[in-house]
């Protein structure tokens, strides 16, 4: 562990020279806590089950990859806001709300504990440089401290001189002037607290009871069925409990988009509202503007109405827990694997990558008649009006002739002629 500190902290792009190079990295107060086993196994699931009981343990990085996470999770959240189709909207831990807070306030330190005791392999300059700096303040204290001396003698004299003619009962300018501020500051104060009594009053009426004020993110809230509004291709407005903003992640993969489609999303709007948006396999058509209804039904609903055909997936519980997410996966993987193996014929860690939108295209069935085995096309379901391929009747299509048109044209100019 002699250079690992120094390494993380160039890698965090930190100068070497800085006084805050030796600082400890975010890590937890106690990481076999419960709650931060349980942002790990929400975050990371799939890479502890697959790794937990191996030679090499991740628990140890994911545990400071779970930490640095919580700390810049504000930063986090700023890019979903100003990007709705941002990836991040993919991190699990970031749709966790509550368990974000109680992470973040409860649990998530910067100062030495038992297991994370001091930096080490810090060059031993950079605690210099902060003696150094402490050594320049002291410097630049002393010399404001000069600077101020001449008006600061001048009044202390000033306070004397009126102290003495308020003690012997007279009046001067300056007690004149004083007086005066000190009247102008209790009507100041008597204003603000008549406005704040009012606004209060107002505030605890029946028409306002239910607002927030803008920016109140700490808690996520559940949109009413018509919270929010957009105005179709045709200029009609349309209610919905999904804001006009909201768009779908960019590459969200299938592991990604099935918690979404149990769970939901956390989303926040232009205020800084986070809002807690209702599973999405509970999206009806109306409830998406049109810019984004064809996505949700041609990339998301094929694969994950597939994926609920698995056995042992429904029924959905009321109720999502993070063992089911994983046991439902597991098995509507398993499902997939046995009706469209040749998908599964790519490596794993490609097949891992594919987005949504890819899947939903290679289940289709003149993709698996097209590129799939004997056994994947026998376990295709009969096919319909959409996806049967179009037959002739056997007779032929008649075309015109363009040359009997030319002739037709030519004789009639000559008739004319004539």
């Amino acid at each position: 562990m002699g250079g690992d500190y120094y390494l993380g902290r160039l890698l965090t792009l930190i100068a070497p020279e800085d006084e805050l190079f030796d600082s400890l990295p975010p890590h937890w107060v106690d990481e076999e806590h419960p709650t931060v086993r349980e942002g790990i196994e929400i975050t990371f699931g799939k890479v502890v089950s697959s790794h937990e009981n191996g030679e090499h343990n991740p628990i140890g990085v994911l545990s400071f990859l779970l930490a640095s996470m919580v700390h810049h999770s504000d930063w986090l959240l700023e890019q979903m806001a100003a990007r709705p189709d941002h990836p991040f909207s993919n991190i699990p831990i970031l749709n966790k709300p509550e368990l974000l807070k109680e992470l973040k306030d409860e649990h998530l330190t910067l100062k030495p504990t038992v297991a994370v005791k001091a930096a080490t392999g810090i060059p031993p300059f950079v605690a210099q440089n902060r003696l150094l700096r402490k050594v320049l303040d002291i410097c630049v204290l002393n010399h404001e401290a000069l600077g101020e001396f001449k008006s600061d003698l001048t009044e202390a004299v000033a306070e004397a001189v009126d102290a003495k003619v308020s003690a012997e009962g007279g009046v001067n300018n300056s007690i004149l002037l004083g007086q005066l501020s000190r009247l102008r500051d209790d009507i100041r104060e008597d204003l603000n607290n008549t406005r704040t009594a009012l606004a209060e009053q107002i505030g605890n009426s029946p028409a306002t009871a239910d607002v927030r004020p803008r920016g109140d993110n700490t808690a996520s809230r559940i949109p009413r069925p018509d919270q929010f509004e957009y105005t179709d291709n045709r200029g009609k407005v349309h209610k919905s409990c999904v804001p006009a903003s909201f768009a779908f992640p960019r590459g969200t993969t299938r592991w990604d988009g099935w918690r979404k489609w149990l769970e939901g999303q956390v989303y926040i709007d232009e205020s800084g509202t986070t809002w807690k948006l209702k599973p999405f396999r509970h999206l009806n058509g109306m409830d998406l503007k049109p810019q984004i209804r064809a996505a949700y039904h041609n990339e998301w609903q094929q694969i994950f109405k597939r994926m609920e055909d698995a056995p042992g997936v429904k029924p959905i519980p009321d109720s999502i827990t993070e063992e089911y997410i994983k046991e439902s996966y597991d098995c509507a993987t398993q499902f997939l694997k046995d009706n469209y193996s040749y998908i599964f014929t790519k490596p794993d860690d490609r097949v891992a990558s594919y987005a949504v939108g890819t899947w939903s295209k290679k289940i289709k069935y003149s993709e698996v008649l097209k590129h799939g085995t004997e056994e994947d096309k026998q376990k295709l379901p009969p096919p319909t009006a959409n996806n049967n391929k179009r037959k002739s009747d056997g007779k032929e299509r008649t075309t015109r002739n363009p040359r009997r048109f030319i002739n037709r044209v030519s004789t009639h100019r000559e008739s004319i002629v004539v």
